[in-house]
């Protein structure tokens, strides 16, 4: 663990490492309440640095309604400027753990599958950006294509954040590309996230995958 810790300290420094080390401390009390993923523990904002490129990427567009799938405890949805956040995640004692932490995001569970459901519950009918990252790469992506295609037939979507697996990373199922995600709308930024395993993507959705 103090390898691990030692070798994100060129990204974080010291103050992030403390406060990583407290925020882990304090999901691990949360796992014992809620008895989520485990994995959640670990994912600590400051000991993720990636995590922080998300929400500047996700601020960089002054967004009023953020949608995040895959929230988990809300980190990142929580630190992002919007005035209307929405999380959702298939984990229902994280999303429990979530609303207890942040009493002022709506947190729903639910699955890509349904997600045009599940947003249209949470009554936003206009999203500027929707933030799916850090799970994709267990899901094919004519499944993703199909979500944000039935999700579009209901609500607005502006802009969409996605991350890509670089193709010399072992260990992932599924490794997407940018010609795929080009098939989505127009990708109008790329960045190279500090861990060297991904890319985000940011797209502005064609509209017209609403008629295809």
């Amino acid at each position: 663990m103090i390898k691990n810790y030692s070798s994100r300290l060129k990204h974080i420094g010291i103050a992030g490492l403390a406060q990583g080390v407290i925020e882990r401390g304090i999901n691990l009390v949360l796992y014992f309440l809620f008895r989520f993923d485990y994995w959640h523990v670990g994912a600590a904002y400051h000991l993720k640095p990636y995590k922080k490129q998300v929400v500047d990427i996700v601020n960089s567009i002054s967004p009023d309604v953020v949608v995040e799938v895959g929230c988990g405890l809300g980190d990142i949805l929580s630190r992002t400027s919007a005035r209307n956040k929405v999380g959702i995640d298939l984990d229902l004692n994280v999303i429990k753990a979530a609303k207890f932490i942040h009493r002022k995001i709506y947190f729903i569970c639910g699955s890509l599958n349904r997600l045009d459901d599940v947003v249209f519950e949470s009554n936003i009918f206009d999203i500027d950006i929707l933030v799916m990252r850090n799970w994709l790469h267990n899901v094919e992506f004519n499944e993703i294509k199909k979500s944000i295609h039935d999700l579009q037939s209901k609500v607005s979507v502006k802009y969409l954040l996605i991350d890509v697996i670089n193709a010399d990373v072992n260990g992932y199922k599924y490794k997407h590309t940018l010609n795929e995600c080009k098939h989505l709308g127009n990708v109008v930024n790329i960045i190279r996230s500090n861990d060297n395993v991904r890319n985000f993507v940011l797209i502005h959705l064609d509209s017209t995958i609403r008629n295809k």
